[in-house]
């Protein structure tokens, strides 16, 4: 006879009422009170009283199966299905939990788990359909699709008029190739069942599959007709419209949701589709509505935060969404606001904060890679910002903003196979892109497929008239053919479209220069200067200038540059080799010592005079002036580069060198020179493979530049990439001839 205490051990655990056990009747109200919140579909508070049972009774298969089924319904999947694998075990009898326990299994890609709850369940009822079904998927997902297929039709033999069998055996004949079999089973679910929305679904969503449109949108209308108010299929329309490139007949669907689910979600898809449709002031009022409910406040008061960010009111956007930041600092859409504000206003590294907590708090948001893309760009980080952009092009395909700027980052840095890629890719999302049929012509100029890049062109002239962008292609590609007048034209009406366009400024001074234009080239230039005197046009101003006999004009646009951007590496190359070409070393080597007697503490002046002293091969001089500005300066990324480059070559302190390298990089990560001496530094260490990347970036950035050919050729030899190493030595010799007789290159390139 069993004793009172193991009869109270077992009420508590069944979590029965009989009896007088206080703490069953506890685990007993426990369980009313859950199922009480339940139905009133208060599934937060459902949950808590479960939980409690749960660890009152943690043997209670009802209470744990009460409490995966909330878990669900609030979208927890995995917590459900823990809760519900958990309560299927305790109830091992009961053939709906095994079923929907191994249903949970299939959906988390647990097929054996799945087969062996079906075969319980079979073993004690071999005509069970439910299992039957459940033991076909299961087959399925483990690859053994004929199989799959003979059990789901066993399973129509013990219920041939049960629809949704033959919607299972048709997703199972799509996988096993027989697409007529498929679609005859779709028709015989929906004639089985003419008032399911759930098989006129399937029928619909297989013929979208198969590129049957007009048949997919019958079938879905004919749903509508049956069952008007169901959601999935004014969902499966609104979608089918918005898909199909008529977003405007998705309101009627939207709107029957909104109004039937009556969900947080429902109508915030009904304010989405406002925004899209750009009628602000229904989505304002839809949005503002919502941002006074606890679940949907944070949701739609940063929606109302992206309007007001389009409308230009910056402040009330900021206003937003630190509202929504104070409550939720993690909030995605906020952060995504807070971060585009403090870009606008320059603040990259405050943006770039919040948009990397954004992408925490949401890694698959394609919005925050793609920003955190857009603001390594702005910062010159080229590397990072390609890593970003990939990311938010594979979270979504269709990103087309991001595939255009790995197309534009690729062809800046010689990756023209890539930036094909990336353009055509953009192209497939959206094929009627400018901006990607203009990249992709540029790309294959660039290869020097010049009639491809002139047929695109061609089409995109004619399309878009007045694009700045295509008429300077044009003009690039008459300068190849040598058509100076044809070349004339497209340049000149592109700066009057866009009188900021580099490109096209570049062309004209070409020809202007070769035609002994030279006022009227110089007039170009003061023009340019005026309207935006950005570092690249003060580059090209200077380089005109110098080649056009005004060195001194040159020098003073280019020592301006300097000091306004001291780690602006490529000015004080292109001032050093000025003075170098118009042999004035010496005179501006005293007028630097001048400036220095008068403004110790200016670092561009130092710093060039200690490029002058590496031009007059006085390098033990260069490294001292190096020193003093980095004792100024710990940072300055100028003398940090220079510096290492002299040790490495004088056989200095190598690990210095690979420290300053180091230095160089974090602030100036894309510049050819800096990476070409990071580079050659982990040749000096023997860190070949780490070279390489380093080298081919610096020779894709400054393709002419034979000591970086030279380096790369080295590196990749090296690191036993004999071919690839021997073609950037062959363009090394090429660009230099002496480079043939050093001994390595020799060794290299072996005999002829």
């Amino acid at each position: 006879m069993k004793s009172a205490c193991a009869l109270s051990a077992l009420v508590l655990a069944l979590g029965s009422a009989c009896g007088s056990t206080p703490a069953a009747d506890t685990v007993t109200s426990m369980l009313a009170r859950g199922d009480d919140f339940a139905g009133r579909r208060r599934f937060p508070e459902a949950i808590i009283e479960y939980r409690k049972a749960v660890q009152s009774a943690p043997q209670s298969g009802a209470a744990r199966l009460r409490l995966a089924t909330s878990l669900l319904e609030l979208n927890d999947l995995k917590g459900g299905a823990r809760e519900y694998f958990r309560a299927a075990d305790l109830l091992p009898d009961d053939p709906a939990v095994q079923v929907r326990a191994g249903g949970l299994a299939l959906i988390q890609g647990r097929f054996d788990e799945a087969a062996a709850r079906a075969k319980q369940v079979l073993a004690g009822n071999p005509r069970h359909v439910d299992a039957q079904i459940l033991a076909a998927n299961a087959k399925a997902g483990l690859k053994d699709v004929d199989s799959a297929i003979a059990d789901v039709e066993q399973a129509i033999v013990l219920d041939p008029g049960r629809a949704s069998s033959y919607t299972n055996l048709a997703d199972l004949q799509i996988a096993a190739g027989q697409m007529a079999d498929a679609e005859a089973s779709f028709r015989k679910a929906v004639s089985l069942s003419p008032d399911s929305a759930q098989a006129r679904l399937s029928l619909a969503s297989f013929y979208w599959a198969s590129r049957r449109r007009p048949e997919a949108e019958q079938t879905l209308k004919d749903a509508l007709t049956r069952t008007p108010e169901n959601v999935a299929v004014n969902r499966a329309l609104a979608l089918f419209a918005v898909v199909g490139g008529e977003p405007q007949k998705a309101e009627p669907y939207l709107q029957t949701i909104a109004r039937v689910a009556r969900t947080p979600d429902a109508k915030l898809s009904l304010a989405n589709f406002y925004v899209l449709m750009k009628r602000h002031p229904e989505a304002t009022a839809l949005l503002t509505e919502l941002a006074t409910q606890d679940d949907t406040f944070a949701a739609a008061t940063s929606r109302l935060a992206t309007l007001a960010l389009a409308s230009g009111d910056t402040q009330d956007a900021g206003r937003l969404a630190t509202a929504v930041l104070a409550r939720h600092p993690k909030h995605v859409g906020a952060r995504l606001i807070d971060a585009r504000l403090h870009a606008a206003a320059g603040r990259l590294d405050q943006a770039l904060a919040s948009a990397t907590i954004a992408a925490d708090g949401d890694p698959r948001s394609p919005q925050a890679w793609y920003l955190i893309g857009l603001l390594n760009l702005s910062r010159q980080d080229s590397a990072t910002a390609r890593q970003a952009l990939s990311e938010a092009a594979k979270l979504d395909p269709r990103a087309t903003d991001a595939q255009l700027l790995l197309a534009r980052l690729s062809l800046s840095q010689g990756g023209m196979a890539a930036a094909a890629r990336f353009a055509e890719e953009a192209l497939s999302a959206s094929s009627d892109n400018a901006t990607a049929q203009l990249l992709l012509a540029r790309t294959s100029l660039a290869r020097g497929d010049i009639e491809r890049a002139a047929r695109l062109l061609t089409t995109l002239e004619r399309e878009h008239p007045t694009s700045a962008g295509v008429h300077a292609t044009l003009g690039a590609i008459s300068l190849l053919r040598k058509d100076e007048p044809a070349a004339r034209r497209a340049l000149t009406r592109s700066l009057a479209l866009d009188p900021l366009n580099l490109e096209a400024l570049s062309g004209l001074i070409t020809l202007d220069v070769a035609a002994g234009r030279i006022a009227e080239a110089r007039a170009r230039l003061d023009d340019r200067l005026a309207r935006r005197a950005d570092p690249s046009a003060v580059m090209l101003a200077a380089s005109t200038h110098a080649s056009t006999g005004q060195a001194k004009q040159a020098e003073t646009l280019l020592l301006r540059l300097v000091d306004q951007e001291p780690t602006n590496l490529q000015a004080y190359a292109m001032l050093a080799r000025l003075y170098a070409t118009t042999n004035r070393i010496g005179e501006a080597r005293r007028q630097l010592q001048v400036v220095i007697a008068q403004k110790p503490q200016s670092l561009p002046t130092r710093t060039l005079l200690g490029m002058l002293s590496e031009l007059e091969g006085k390098a033990a001089e260069a490294i001292a002036t190096y020193e003093q500005v980095l004792a100024q300066d710990p940072k300055s990324p100028v003398a940090a580069n220079n510096l290492a480059w002299l040790l490495l070559q004088s056989g200095g302190d190598t690990t210095r060198a690979f420290e300053l390298a180091q230095s160089a990089k974090a602030i100036l990560p894309n510049d050819p020179h800096v990476n070409d001496t990071l580079g050659w530094a982990y040749v000096q260490k023997g860190l070949f493979a780490s070279a390489v990347p380093l080298l081919e970036q610096s020779v894709a950035a400054a393709p002419t530049n034979a000591t970086a050919q030279l380096h790369l050729g080295l590196a990749r030899v090296r690191d036993g990439r004999l071919s690839a190493g021997r073609t950037a030595l062959r363009e090394a010799v090429r660009l230099q001839p002496a480079l043939a007789s050093q001994p390595d290159v020799r060794q290299a390139l072996g005999p002829g």
